[in-house]
């Protein structure tokens, strides 16, 4: 409809059993459109936005999905709900309602999305992270019982290199500093686990890729094993592997040993990257 047509008027008892109308008036209002969109949409909640044309329109929006209604304030033309208790992987179409004020008439729309998917259980796992640092010269924890869990020193891994010469690569080495996976699953059918890391790309004065970063693991103590040497930290790395046993907890301390070789066209400076230790 273009329009909508209203109808006021004033009533007077003119007898006992009559009345009369005195005066009246009829209003027409300003049409409006409504529109609503989704985002921020979770497993269990979602963000609703309804857009009121003309922006003057005062009031406010009821967005309503079944026995699922949340309430917000039109504001220069917009309302915004935040859903909660929605469930899991399940499609949800709202109608957005503005009934209208004095001056302008109501309007709605729908709006349909689904939430995310339930995450599926998966193996006892822990991860951490920490930082490799490394500066270019010019030219010339505690673990917890119950599972698998990683600990280490916080802190900076910082690579260092000697003189540096036109035209050729230069190396910086370091080490990673000790890393202890704690085993207290105490199951010895329990899938044996895997310590990897993966390193983002150094930045600061430049970029150097991450695929420029190598280690070679080894074994400080315990029952696991140290990983294989990789030349490339821009892929997931085995650092260490082990299993659980049956009736006691397990640990085993590894560390390794970082190179990181800088092409000879990248700018003198500091750099720094984030390694990512991941245990399952």
């Amino acid at each position: 409809m273009d329009s909508a047509l209203y109808f006021a008027a004033t009533i007077q008892k003119d007898t006992d059993t009559t009345w009369k109308i005195v005066s009246g008036t009829s209003t027409e209002k300003t049409p409006t459109t409504t529109t609503v969109a989704s985002s921020n949409v979770a497993q269990t909640s979602a963000t609703l936005t309804a857009t009121v044309s003309p922006a003057e329109a005062t009031g406010t929006v009821t967005f309503t999905s079944g026995s699922i209604t949340a309430t917000g304030t039109v504001t220069d033309g917009v309302a915004t709900a935040d859903v909660p208790g929605l469930t899991a992987g399940t499609e949800y179409t709202f109608t957005a309602a503005y009934p209208g004020d004095d001056a302008y008439a109501a309007s709605d729309n729908t709006v349909t999305f689904t939430t995310l998917a339930a995450e599926e259980p998966t193996t006892p796992s822990d991860s951490n992270d920490t930082n490799i640092k490394v500066n270019v010269p010019e030219v010339g924890g505690t673990t917890v019982a119950g599972g698998l869990t990683i600990s280490l020193a916080p802190g900076v891994s910082t690579l260092t290199g000697g003189a540096r010469s036109e035209g050729q690569a230069w190396e910086a080495t370091g080490q990673l500093g000790s890393v202890t996976v704690n085993d207290d699953r105490r199951d010895a059918s329990a899938d044996a686990w895997t310590l990897s890391g993966t390193a983002s790309d150094f930045t600061g004065a430049g970029t150097i890729s991450a695929s420029a970063l190598s280690w070679t693991p080894s074994k400080e103590s315990g029952a696991g094993e140290a990983g294989s040497a990789s030349s490339d930290l821009s892929k997931s790395s085995p650092l260490a592997t082990g299993a659980a046993s049956a009736d006691t907890n397990v640990t085993t301390t590894v560390n390794a040993g970082l190179k990181l070789v800088v092409p000879s066209d990248s700018a003198a400076g500091n750099y720094s990257s984030k390694l990512t230790l991941i245990l399952i």
